[in-house]
């Protein structure tokens, strides 16, 4: 019985390792190479890189933390416009037209060409 009480606390304890390990690589995640806390999970913001670089394309490990970041600002920025609304709900029209400088820049910068060529 005694040997069966060590071998279930040996197991229990290799778990419990497993599991901080596992929450150690995770919280690496989010960080920097300097131990900088990062917005996203860096693997994501790599996995969705990669699906729309080159398949030729190495991605240097400060593009990965700047892009992070970047992302980072533009969800800040996003939620700072959001936050103007006086309503306690954002609805997908507020967001919408937070986004819209974002997502419609090679129209903005389009028009900002026709402008200055008159």
């Amino acid at each position: 019985m005694a040997e069966f009480e060590e071998i279930n606390e040996i197991e229990e304890t290799e778990i419990e390792n497993l599991d901080i390990e596992e929450d150690l690589e995770e919280n690496d995640e989010y960080l920097d190479e300097e131990g900088e806390k990062l917005p996203f999970a860096k693997a994501e913001v790599v996995r969705l890189m990669k699906q729309h670089l080159d398949d030729d394309k190495m991605i240097r490990e400060r593009v990965k933390v700047e892009m992070n970041k970047f992302l980072g600002e533009v969800l800040a920025n996003v939620c700072k416009q959001l936050n103007e609304y006086p309503y306690s709900t954002v609805e997908y029209e507020m967001l919408k037209e937070s986004i819209y400088p974002y997502t419609n820049i090679e129209r903005i910068n389009e028009e900002k060409i026709r402008i200055l060529k008159h």
